[in-house]
């Protein structure tokens, strides 16, 4: 089932002949068959770059149960070139995409978190107002005429993803920065934020069938898998 959701996840963000970074941050160990390497340093990175969508959610199911922070995903298509780089395989510390390597802006992301202390998992009744946070904003601008984006619960939090077909330039990467300045201004609270962020090209997305791992798994702040509401 979670790589089924990995898959669908993968399929929304990337169709066929796109290619997208995979990559994990705190994996749990610093050497594993699945990547070469020495993962070390202070966020312990491991990535790739991938076109074949069963290649790569059969990798990052494996991923994700020898254990990482987090498994994430490129919002938006990379440079084929960047497949030469580590091509359908993982590299411990390789390089990552930058925002002049990505073609265009194909994703706009809302990403509502609870506040808290830096390096911990949400409680429930923090990730609970996320999501209904999300929702409601989903709602208002719906009621503005936004198309239906995907919803998404990304562990601690929740995202909406919305479609849009963009070039990858100033003007258009200030445009969806104003967009989520907008959305911030009249939605995040004291308790939860919408994350103005996440508007750059090569920003990375949780990748939906995988595990949010932030801190030690505690009764009071569980770790959660990712997934499509």
């Amino acid at each position: 089932m979670a790589r089924d959701e990995i898959l669908r996840a993968m399929r929304f963000l990337h169709p066929e002949g796109s290619v997208f970074e995979l990559c994990a941050i705190g994996v749990k160990q610093p050497r594993s068959p699945l990547w070469e390497g020495h993962a070390g340093g202070k966020r312990n990175i491991v990535a790739g770059w991938f076109q074949d969508h069963h290649q790569a959610a059969d990798l990052a199911f494996k991923l994700d149960q020898v254990g990482a922070e987090g498994i994430y995903i490129t919002l938006n298509p990379c440079n084929p070139a960047l497949l030469a780089r580590a091509n359908h395989r993982l590299i411990a510390g390789v390089g990552r995409t930058q925002d002049s390597e990505i073609l265009s802006l194909l994703h706009l992301l809302v990403d509502v978190d609870p506040k808290r202390p830096k390096g911990i998992s949400a409680t429930d009744a923090e990730h609970e107002a996320a999501l209904q946070l999300v929702l409601r904003i989903k709602e208002d601008l719906s009621e503005k005429g936004w198309p239906e984006p995907l919803v998404a619960d990304s562990g601690n939090g929740g995202h909406l993803i919305y479609k849009v077909n963009l070039d990858n330039t100033k003007d258009n990467i200030e445009l969806l920065r104003k967009c989520l300045q907008a959305i911030a201004g009249q939605h995040s609270t004291e308790n939860l934020d919408v994350d103005m962020t996440v508007f750059n090209p090569s920003r990375l997305c949780k990748l939906y069938g995988t595990n949010a791992r932030k801190g030690d798994n505690t009764r009071e702040r569980p770790h959660r898998s990712a997934r499509i509401l």
